[in-house]
């Protein structure tokens, strides 16, 4: 299983760096290390952090892929590593995934960010198969371990609901109406973790 993951991740990692022509015929060999990835990280053990969060890079490539499938299970396996690493995986988003949003002139970049923290993902037939019905994004994923970042999330979803593409309108409207619910819920965490996030990038 190792070798098959270290060869799958370097197929990927070698599509995803290259041109839109490289990543349409490596396509499959992305989709497949990103669903190998999304199977293991709930096994491995904590030791491993170092090394899952060294490969973020990589699926935040896939994220602003220009096919939604890909986007999608990066999206997935994104969400699934915040879920088991989420101080150290969450930071990513914050610094390297959130600022996508604001991204006005590539729509695939802020199409991928907003799957990835949306509470709705709208998943259409041509794009994800029908059985796969499970949470793909860290709102809904991370529940309640999401409350200590809510305030890096609002703002920029609610900047997305005035964008000109109609789905990722959609989508952060959806998504901002339900990180409004959790307000309340998130004066009961410490600031601890926001803190070290902001501290640490200033």
């Amino acid at each position: 299983m190792s070798s098959l993951y270290s060869e799958k991740h370097t197929q990927a990692t070698s599509a995803t760096a290259g041109s839109s022509d490289q990543e349409k015929d490596n396509g499959q060999n992305i989709i497949d290390c990103l669903t190998l990835l999304h199977s293991l990280v709930p096994t491995f053990h904590s030791s491993l952090r170092s090394r899952v969060v060294g490969i973020l890079p990589s699926v935040l490539s896939a994220l602003k892929s220009q096919y939604a499938v890909i986007r999608h299970c990066s999206a997935h396996c994104f969400a699934t590593i915040c879920d088991v690493f989420t101080e150290s995986a969450v930071r990513v988003v914050v610094e390297n995934v959130i600022p996508l949003l604001n991204d006005a002139t590539v729509v695939r970049h802020r199409q991928g960010a907003i799957e990835l923290i949306s509470s709705e993902y709208p998943r259409r037939s041509d794009q994800v198969r029908a059985t796969d019905q499970r949470n793909s994004d860290i709102v809904q994923l991370l529940d309640s371990k999401v409350l200590p970042y809510l305030i890096f999330l609002i703002v920029p979803v609610l900047g997305r609901m005035s964008d000109p593409d109609d789905s990722l309108r959609f989508i952060a409207t959806n998504t901002f109406a339900l990180l409004v619910k959790m307000v309340p819920l998130e004066v009961r965490f410490t600031y601890d973790t926001r803190m070290y996030i902001c501290i640490d990038s200033s």
